[in-house]
């Protein structure tokens, strides 16, 4: 999993396998600001797979998806920890998840940061 920022919105592309079934997919992050700020920007039930190259975003999530809960991402340069879960439900995530270090949002323009770390060119550039 990969993700970038275009056009305001921090969009999230898959890099790997078809997935299994989730029924549940979640988008948040934590804030620092100094202090630590947490929030839910997107919580989603339905039916989903995730197929190689499949790019979603809070505003358009997976194909299977309908939103139960829409926020935003703060719109500050403020160094921010994005997350994503999937699961079966709000309370039983399953494996697929990761989190992404953003130190500033402008410098992820056109770049691709990856779960694991690093920023690269490409989306997935493993």
């Amino acid at each position: 999993m990969s993700m970038t920022a275009r056009d305001g919105e921090f969009v999230f592309h898959w890099c790997g396998e078809q997935t299994d079934e989730f029924r549940y997919l979640e988008l948040g992050y934590a804030e620092y600001t100094p202090d630590r700020i947490d929030a839910t920007v997107f919580t989603g039930t339905g039916r989903a797979k995730l197929s190689p190259g499949d790019e979603f975003t809070a505003t358009s999530p997976p194909e299977g998806i309908t939103v139960s809960t829409i926020g935003s991402f703060p719109d500050r340069n403020n160094h921010l920890r994005v997350f994503f879960y999937t699961g079966y439900s709000e309370t039983v995530h399953g494996p697929l998840s990761g989190e992404f270090d953003v130190p500033d949002v402008d410098e992820l323009e056109g770049k691709w940061a990856y779960a694991s770390g690093g920023m690269h060119d490409e989306p997935c550039d493993i």
